[in-house]
């Protein structure tokens, strides 16, 4: 996508007549894309700014998962966030989710999705981002 920037004149006749239109134009691509860049970091800390006021509102532990991921998924431009609840042996369920309007929601509604990864249960978790075993228990 490219921005561009014109500036128009018209030329006219001594009757106030249309003559010419004069027009220049320009790429302003670069500067838009920069202020673009400049807006994000602020649009996200009003974001965060709400979701922490938001959040105080609320003494109910449901509420605020349900409150952050909303403001999650929106800040984020995501289609679904959610919150996980980790159980014994490596398993657990979904606590809280906000998806657009055409996703398939695993929680709410009365539903409970229960996820028993196979793969966290045989590796204990496996290994973290930074090459480190996990903990031997999730609840230490």
């Amino acid at each position: 996508m490219r921005w561009q920037q014109w500036y128009d004149q018209g030329s006219f006749d001594d009757q106030g007549q249309l003559v010419e239109i004069q027009a220049v134009g320009r790429d302003i691509t670069r500067y838009k894309r920069a202020e673009l860049r400049l807006q994000h970091p602020i649009e996200r800390e009003k974001s965060l700014g709400w979701l922490v006021d938001r959040l105080r509102q609320s003494f109910d532990l449901q509420d605020m998962f349900t409150i952050a991921t909303e403001e999650i998924r929106y800040l984020l431009g995501a289609d679904r966030a959610s919150v996980y609840q980790f159980a014994e042996a490596w398993s657990g369920h979904f606590v809280a989710e906000s998806v657009a309007g055409w996703w398939i929601q695993l929680v709410g509604g009365g539903r409970r999705t229960v996820w028993a990864d196979t793969y966290l249960q045989e590796h204990r978790g496996g290994v973290t981002a930074i090459g480190k075993p996990w903990p031997s228990t999730i609840f230490t």
